[in-house]
């Protein structure tokens, strides 16, 4: 379907894989939802949750791109049915039990435009016992997708998530 905001800039794809977090899933919606940046795709999949997350879930389908809730191999699984689905310009994943702050799309859109030759963009996150900030390429031996950078901080270049694979 045709994005009403293609005209705004790069589309952004979010990715939120979900298995039962009922307790967080209605923050982490609407903390998409209420992105100031409104050029959003926003792809939900779901383990099959069995403590009413669908029922949430399902409050915001006009502002979910794509949701399904069907068995997976895990979150890497579901993360990689994610960006399959994906048609955005920079991919990101939002854990069900973390949020983005009001103005995080737009500030990615600022280093984007700027740093338009990087391939990939990671911010600062903050944990309920500080702020995770900072690229360590020395920890990619341990796990390209979380240790590197903190995983809602990081955003990704379609193309170089298809060079890289999933």
């Amino acid at each position: 379907k045709p994005n009403l905001y293609d005209h705004l800039g790069p589309k952004i794809t979010i990715i939120t894989v979900i298995k039962n977090k009922a307790d967080y899933i209605e923050e982490t919606i609407l903390s998409i939802k209420n992105q100031n940046y409104k050029n959003i795709e926003y792809i939900v999949i779901d383990g099959v949750s069995t403590d009413g997350s669908i029922d949430i879930i399902k409050k915001y389908t006009d502002n979910i791109d794509y949701f399904v809730s069907e068995p997976d191999d895990g979150n890497y699984d579901a993360i990689n049915k994610g960006i399959s689905l994906s048609t955005g310009d920079l991919i990101g994943i939002v854990n069900a039990d973390d949020i983005l702050l009001g103005d995080a799309t737009e500030i990615l859109l600022e280093y984007y435009n700027k740093y338009s030759e990087c391939d990939f963009f990671f911010g600062s996150v903050r944990k309920h016992w500080g702020v995770i900030s900072g690229y360590k390429p020395y920890k990619i031996k341990y796990s390209w997708f979380f240790y590197t950078s903190p995983s809602t901080g990081f955003f990704i270049k379609r193309n170089a998530a298809e060079n890289n694979g999933k």
